[in-house]
């Protein structure tokens, strides 16, 4: 469980709304667990870790005044259901915050920042590069070039989607040896229906996309698809990208810190209203590149 840590109302305050107070702290910890969409998601991305001193942070602030008479009235009835409403919201605020920051950092093609809330932060890897990039480098295979990064389009069949796991499969590691990386996941932006339509078809269809001949679909079965609502592109861009969710997991390439859990405090103000406030660190970075292929990117290696 992600969790959060409350300060709570000094004593006579706690003992006027404490008992309100109990079952709607709880919200917000069910709202921030990691059983909520966004929390999976994060985690189906990103390997997730509690805390990191070498990467920059971003903040996450929030704020919350609940009226005393909505205290007073929140144990039953509509104003129980309106004071679940906001504080369910608050926690899912928290969770929405990372994902949104995390995608950023994932999708931002082959720059090697990205910017969160008016700040910059970076996306390298360690080699120097963007972890999508056309430049990669390994230790012992001299001054070849390698790309995970690609313009071509998905496609109406299997060919692209087979063609760029097959690269992956056979990039090689800092010992110069192949990986051998699965890829069985598929990761497109949320406001590509075309696209989302057409990744449907080629990897949930039993039988090959389009084909007359009644042909086996050798990618059936092999891929999880994330449509990610936090990846919005612009008219015309239909990039997507494939990972090996294993190698992921044993490289940690795509890792999430939660440098500091939700910190919520609580406060009582000159007019009995509830004051709520919370905040929490959290930040990203990228360990290596070679459990993720891009493809449909608007500049990179193309494919002929």
């Amino acid at each position: 469980m992600v969790g959060a840590v409350f300060s709570k109302l000094s004593d006579g305050n706690d003992a006027l709304y404490g008992s309100i107070l109990a079952p709607l702290r709880q919200v917000i910890v069910d709202n921030c667990s990691v059983d909520t969409e966004d929390e999976k998601l994060l985690r189906a991305m990103f390997v997730v870790e509690q805390s990191s001193m070498r990467q920059e942070h971003t903040t996450f602030k929030n704020h919350l005044t609940i009226y005393a008479e909505m205290l007073e009235d929140a144990k039953t009835g509509s104003a129980a259901h309106k004071a679940k409403g906001l504080f369910a919201q608050f926690g899912e605020a928290y969770v929405r915050t990372k994902c949104e920051f995390a995608t950023k950092a994932l999708t931002n093609y082959n720059s090697p920042t990205f910017k969160f809330n008016g700040k910059t932060f970076d996306r390298t890897t360690g080699d120097g590069q963007p972890v999508f990039s056309h430049q990669h480098k390994c230790k012992n295979t001299g001054s070849t070039n390698h790309s995970n990064i690609f313009t071509n389009a998905f496609g109406s069949d299997a060919s692209m989607l087979n063609k760029l796991a097959n690269i992956g499969r056979n990039l090689k590691n800092e010992t110069g040896n192949i990986t051998r990386y699965l890829f069985d996941t598929l990761i497109i932006p949320g406001n590509t229906p075309v696209l989302e339509d057409m990744a449907k078809r080629v990897i949930a269809s039993e039988h090959y996309p389009g084909g007359d001949k009644n042909d086996i679909n050798t990618q059936f079965g092999k891929w999880k698809l994330i449509v990610n609502p936090y990846w919005t592109v612009a008219d015309g861009e239909l990039p997507y990208i494939i990972m090996s969710s294993k190698a992921l997991e044993q490289t940690s390439g795509n890792i999430f810190y939660n440098r500091t859990k939700l910190m919520v405090k609580e406060d009582v103000d000159n007019d009995w209203n509830l004051v709520i406030s919370a905040r929490a660190r959290f930040s990203c970075g990228f360990y290596d590149w070679r459990h993720m292929v891009m493809g449909g990117a608007p500049a990179g290696t193309t494919l002929s």
